[in-house]
């Protein structure tokens, strides 16, 4: 049987191969352990989770549950953190609202396919019960508002059976600082480390940005295959109003096709100053091809933004990037090369055309007349031909940025073409 350390590892591989969104965060999960009578004392199962994302786990508990039990148990408290319950509590009573955030939680976990340990808060055909309450339409609930129906239904006496570790279910133990925090939520003068626990509003917030941060990274990650969890877009639509700007995304597709390597015959300048000798990086330059979409239904604010970020990226990859920038409606009405003295050219563009989209004779131009292009981004509302030709035959990468206005089901089933939706994202500067 392998060792509670060895089992974490091991769940943590298993998530990165079934989905991408709770792959993603949880690699930011950091893992100690604590004495399993630490668990007891505060009425929990065996694992806890602080704000700053560290994984608290009894070794005897977790070698007790089997590897999908564990799989879902880090799901667990991956949605904790996503959904920011760790720094939402304010002056609520901590066990009711421990309750509400694990029956919000519980209910992903299960919708997404994961299993959880015995003696944890089952939700059930979307309802919950705890005690003779029944908590209803649990998909359509944050956990404010679940706390607020436990707290005016349920008796104090039921939540101490919930949390006293003396009987019924359990939750797992959720804590703002750190293992400082006693029973009650309270923190402790010492967390047994020589630190304090608990955060100040300083703190809270810089926690919830980067949570927040992190939750959109994950989502984008999911959102370009195609596996987003599910139910999970409505909680982030609540908790996550300050979305992902779209550019970091556009810039990390374009940086990942750029190779470059190392030489030593032109010694690196900066480090010579400095008394040793670094290597040069070596870049190729890649052709890389922007489509616009000037049927008519894209605005000119989306237009004139998106021009402008083709623009800065062709000025800060100068060197590196040879950029094609193509309009089009059903047929191809500009082919611009982005070079300084085309720039003011780029810059005034106006729509053409008007008419209907096609994007079969854009792929062909592309394969025929920029043979080399690395990939190509193409800027559309998603009413297109899409769905009428098979865009695995070009062998370029496809990045489509769909306006807020368009749609993105003509994508749905094309696996070799990576999606942004602007809905998605802040699109403004």
């Amino acid at each position: 049987m392998l060792e509670a350390s060895d089992k974490l590892k091991r769940a943590r591989v298993q998530i990165q191969k079934k989905n991408p969104f709770f792959a993603y965060l949880s690699l930011y999960l950091k893992f100690e352990e604590q004495p399993h009578e630490w668990f007891e004392e505060r009425g929990g199962l065996g694992a806890a989770i602080d704000a700053r994302g560290t994984f608290y786990y009894s070794k005897k508990w977790i070698e007790s549950i089997d590897n999908d039990e564990l799989e879902g148990v880090l799901i667990h408290e991956i949605l904790h953190l996503s959904l920011l319950h760790l720094t939402r509590r304010g002056t609520r009573d901590p066990q009711i609202f421990n309750i509400a955030n694990d029956i919000c939680v519980n209910w992903l976990v299960r919708q997404n396919g994961f299993v959880l340990p015995k003696g944890v808060i089952e939700v059930e055909n979307d309802q919950c019960k705890i005690g003779k309450y029944t908590v209803k339409d649990v998909s359509k609930k944050i956990s404010e508002v679940i706390y607020d129906e436990l707290d005016k239904n349920l008796p104090r006496t039921t939540i101490t059976m919930y949390s006293d570790g003396k009987g019924g279910l359990r939750f797992d133990y959720h804590m703002e600082g750190g293992a400082g925090e006693g029973k009650d939520g309270k923190k402790d003068k010492k967390d047994g480390k020589g630190g304090s626990s608990g955060l100040t509003p300083e703190e809270r917030k810089e926690i919830e940005d980067y949570w927040r941060g992190k939750t959109q990274e994950a989502y984008v990650t999911a959102k370009m295959r195609g596996k987003v969890p599910a139910g999970i877009e409505r909680l982030i639509g609540k908790l996550h109003e300050a979305k992902l700007n779209w550019r970091q995304i556009l810039h990390k597709f374009i940086q990942a096709h750029l190779p470059y390597d190392y030489t030593y015959r032109a010694p690196n300048k900066k480090s010579m100053c400095a008394g040793y000798y670094m290597p040069s990086v070596l870049k190729e330059q890649i052709d890389i091809v922007c489509a616009v979409d000037t049927s008519g239904s894209i605005g000119e604010v989306e237009l004139k933004d998106f021009v402008s970020e083709m623009i800065g990226i062709s000025k800060a990859f100068r060197g590196t990037l040879k950029m094609r920038l193509l309009t089009h409606d059903c047929v191809i009405q500009e082919d611009i090369i982005l070079e300084n003295g085309n720039i003011q050219k780029a810059e005034n563009l106006k729509m053409k055309g008007g008419g209907g989209t096609s994007h079969e004779p854009v792929f062909q131009h592309i394969e025929k007349n920029i043979p080399k292009a690395t990939c190509g981004i193409f800027f559309t509302d998603g009413e297109s031909d899409l769905e009428e030709f098979d865009t695995t035959k070009f062998r370029f990468d496809k990045l489509f940025i769909i306006s807020e206005n368009g749609s993105d089901h003509q994508l749905k089933k094309k696996r070799d073409c990576k999606v942004i939706n602007l809905k998605d994202y802040k699109f403004s500067k």
